[in-house]
């Protein structure tokens, strides 16, 4: 090699493979001491950056640093196939998971940008129980065929994280075929209304959709009745009490197995944040976060006395925004000692 050898497989007893950044892939025989050049590999100025070799010895699997990938069949002179570096996409993502699908159970992908397309790879992986797929630039149609594909093919899961996109929508129909699904994120987009059909996610435990520009809810989500956490800061739920829309009482209501609740900068121009008397059910209740609401109506507070389980009152900013009135800290040390009541 005239560069920096990056690899080195056995293919077998007596064949060395070695990858080279200088675009060469050779074959040592250590019985003869003789060097070869693999066929079917072309140079190209791929600069060879990682290599392995298949259990058999005959298909050499050869990565580049800009995330190319090239398979090669040893048995062949043709020329191999490459899986070639897609809007940044890992090649791997790209390739038939024929091998690999029956033991991977998660799946997360951060900072790829994937825009409005899939990795074909993810209706192949049947045993997946975890997908997270977070600032990839996902659009709208790539959460719908997301769906359509997670759906019928991935029975056993029960994670899915869609944070830190480009999704301003989220499709109707798809949801249903999550039968086992447990927790969705959704945070850190630019939702501003979400779909009824959320109701059908009967398994779900845990919803975030914090960071969005939401300013109501639809009114099927109380019908998720195993909610045990739930966060909504910083939307624009002053709405919450319009005209077909769910009801903060109504959620708390609804949710009576609820352990975490997060508010966190959701009141604004239309209205205060107010707690309803309904909270006073969630008797699992043991965080609630309310942080940064310049409108909070301070004497609702008074339903916590009954939230018995209550451990965690946080009101991060409240201070800085000179949001809490006199007699706000009377109210507070009214509260059962074990409540941590977090200030700046």
């Amino acid at each position: 090699h005239r560069d920096y050898v990056s690899s080195l497989r056995w293919a077998n007893s007596h064949t060395l493979v070695s990858g080279s950044y200088d675009g060469t892939v050779r074959t040592l025989d250590v019985n003869t001491g003789v060097w070869d050049l693999l066929p079917g590999v072309q140079e190209d100025d791929n600069n060879w950056s990682a290599g392995d070799v298949s259990a058999d010895g005959a298909v050499l699997y050869l990565a580049t640093s800009d995330g190319g990938l090239s398979v090669v069949d040893s048995r062949s002179n043709r020329s191999s196939s490459s899986y070639g570096n897609r809007l940044g996409t890992p090649a791997c993502l790209w390739m038939n998971a024929a091998a690999w699908a029956s033991k991977l159970t998660s799946l997360e992908v951060r900072g790829v940008q994937l825009g409005g397309c899939l990795p074909p790879c993810i209706p192949q992986l049947t045993r997946l129980t975890c997908l997270r797929l977070q600032g990839c630039s996902l659009q709208p149609r790539a959460a719908a065929a997301l769906l359509r594909q997670v759906g019928p093919s991935c029975q056993a899961l029960q994670v899915l994280g869609l944070a830190g996109n480009e999704l301003w929508q989220l499709p109707e129909k798809g949801w249903e075929g999550l039968t086992g699904l447990k927790e969705l994120d959704l945070s850190h987009n630019s939702l501003a209304v979400l779909p009824g059909s959320l109701s059908s996610l009967s398994a779900l435990t845990g919803l975030r959709i914090n960071h969005n520009q939401l300013s109501r809810l639809p009114q099927e989500l109380t019908a998720l009745s195993s909610v045990v956490l739930f966060d909504a800061s910083h939307n624009w739920l002053s709405g919450l009490r319009a005209a077909g829309s769910a009801s903060l009482a109504g959620l708390a209501a609804a949710w009576p197995c609820l352990r975490s609740l997060a508010l966190a900068n959701t009141s604004d121009k239309h209205g205060s944040l107010e707690l309803p008397l309904e909270l006073a059910g969630c008797s699992g209740l043991q965080e609630l976060k309310l942080g940064r609401n310049h409108d909070l109506h301070w004497p609702s507070l008074q339903v916590l006395a009954h939230c018995t389980a209550l451990q965690v009152l946080d009101l991060t900013g409240m201070r800085q925004a000179a949001a809490a009135p006199p007699g706000s800290g009377q109210l507070l040390a009214q509260l059962p000692r074990r409540v941590a009541v977090l200030w700046d």
